[in-house]
């Protein structure tokens, strides 16, 4: 299905398929091509479980299901609140925009040049990847993320890795750093305060959010006592014993 102009498409389901979203229509009343759209293609509702999505040229695509398949995000194209399942990818190309999107187990690619204006949230073990390179300096992600828990996953592949490479925590804020470079994110949930760090595929700095670590054992309510410390060196003289003399 190729959907241009303006074209609408609701609750399509891709099985296997290709579906593309592009194109707008100018505004008439200004006789401008550079001006704003009034209609641009759309789709709505859509359900990817194999195949592909592609959304460009001022194309928009809302509330997509992706259970399998691939959305690619190319140039002037919009996704919005889209859900990424296991499985599923959701690639954003340069100039491409995304906004309110949930990582259910899949994998959010933001290439660089990719634009995220809005929370990303994660429900359920996925993967948000950042590919933006980054050599020097401080950098922060623009778009809060929601819901990180144990197990998920921020791929910074344009970050490289090194020994000795950081992710801290303060607050709502965790700042990863390799010593040369580093990426600044702001965390609705501040109930992950620790984050595993190794080395991607290419080379960058992979995070997977961890639990606190616990301590086992009573620690709570333990009391210290004011009893001399026991020497087991020490004799008393009543373990002493005299031993008896030879008679000569």
């Amino acid at each position: 299905m190729h959907l241009t102009g303006a074209g609408i498409a609701s609750n399509a389901t891709i099985n296997g398929g290709v579906m593309t979203v592009s194109g707008s229509i100018p505004d008439p009343l200004t006789g401008d091509p550079s001006a704003p759209a009034v209609n641009a293609s759309a789709a709505s509702g859509t359900i990817l479980n194999s195949g592909s999505l592609s959304v460009s040229d001022g194309g928009i695509v809302t509330s997509t299901t992706l259970n399998g398949g691939t959305l690619d995000v190319l140039d002037q194209g919009t996704a919005n609140a889209s859900t990424i399942h296991l499985g599923a990818t959701e690639l954003v190309e340069a100039g491409g925009i995304v906004g309110a999107t949930t990582i259910a187990g899949g994998t959010l690619d933001l290439k660089a040049g990719a634009i995220s204006d809005d929370a990303i949230t994660f429900s359920g073990q996925g993967t948000l990847k950042i590919e933006q390179k980054l050599v020097s300096g401080a950098s922060t992600f623009a778009s809060q993320i929601d819901g990180i828990a144990p197990g998920d996953s921020i791929d910074l592949s344009g970050l490289s890795y090194a020994s000795g490479a950081t992710a801290t925590v303060s607050g709502s804020t965790l700042t990863v750093s390799n010593g040369t470079a580093s990426e600044t994110f702001t965390l609705a949930d501040t109930s992950v305060t620790h984050f595993g760090i190794a080395k991607d595929a290419s080379g960058g700095i992979l995070l997977t959010a961890a639990a606190s670590p616990t301590i086992a054992g009573t620690v709570s309510g333990q009391k210290t006592s004011n009893e001399a410390a026991i020497n087991p060196f020490a004799t008393s003289r009543s373990r002493i014993q005299t031993q008896p003399q030879p008679i000569v």
